[in-house]
């Protein structure tokens, strides 16, 4: 009996450890300056957004916080942004134009299929 009860206050205590630790925010648009797009329609802030939603901008500029940091898309490009999975974050695919990368201070991975030019 006094191992059933262990085993069952070790399980409340390992449960409670895993629900309290952080999950990565949902991707969502936060700042919009002119015309903005998602998935076509065009939108305001703030929005959060779909899995595989692409967020493109024509005369106007826009900032979509995800997990690790944020991104802020110039005039006349577009992402489509992935949403976080069960222990990854969020996945960005750079479609067309220019943007900006923002990250706090975790690590962040960046990969590309072409080259990859940060300034």
């Amino acid at each position: 009996m006094h191992q059933l009860r262990c085993i069952i206050l070790a399980g409340t205590f390992f449960a409670a450890i895993a629900w309290a630790q952080p999950q990565p925010a949902a991707p969502a648009i936060t700042r919009i300056e002119g015309r903005v797009l998602v998935d076509g329609q065009q939108v305001e802030a703030p929005l959060s957004l779909r899995d595989q939603s692409v967020v493109r901008t024509e005369a106007g500029r826009v900032a979509v916080r995800f997990g690790g940091g944020s991104l802020f898309l110039g005039e006349n490009s577009s992402v489509r942004v992935f949403e976080s999975g069960a222990g990854n974050w969020n996945r960005l695919e750079m479609l067309d134009g220019s943007a900006v990368v923002t990250t706090g201070a975790g690590r962040t991975l960046l990969a590309g299929e072409d080259a990859v030019t940060l300034a």
